[in-house]
């Protein structure tokens, strides 16, 4: 796939992924079903404000990860980065609003532990991503 049509699939891919995670997490969490509405608007958003960025990060990384052609095999990209998740040590993160860890094979988002939280979230605690949430995303980039 060219780094052109990747770009442009991305966008749309990340998005439409995230709105299933969310629609996911309410599945569990059906107390969040309001808060809900507001994440799928404030990630329809951010992919709006964020486009060019997106755009400017897959041309930096293009070097790395096209060939000489600018094409990127979606699946050898896929199973790379699901090897680099599944054998690293988890390793702590804190971005602030949220913290966690990322490593053996997934994504860990604590959330905080604060009355506002739990009035839109309940007790949710924990928010993972997997290797499988990864396989829906590269499934909708190669859609």
């Amino acid at each position: 796939m060219s780094i052109k049509d990747f770009k442009e699939r991305m966008h749309g891919a990340l998005e439409e992924w995230g709105v299933g995670m969310i629609n996911s997490f309410v599945q569990q969490h059906p107390s969040a079903s309001v808060a809900a509405v507001y994440a799928k608007r404030g990630l329809h958003n951010y992919m709006c404000i964020e486009d060019d960025r997106l755009s400017k990060m897959i041309d930096s990384a293009s070097i790395f990860i096209a060939n000489e052609h600018r094409e990127v095999n979606v699946s050898t990209l896929y199973d790379d980065l699901m090897s680099l998740l599944c054998t690293m040590n988890e390793m702590p993160f804190d971005l602030g609003l949220c913290s966690g860890c990322i490593g053996q094979g997934q994504i860990k988002i604590n959330l905080p532990d604060n009355f506002i939280c739990s009035m839109l979230f309940g007790n949710a605690g924990t928010i993972k991503i997997t290797k499988e949430d990864f396989l829906d995303l590269k499934n909708l980039i190669l859609k």
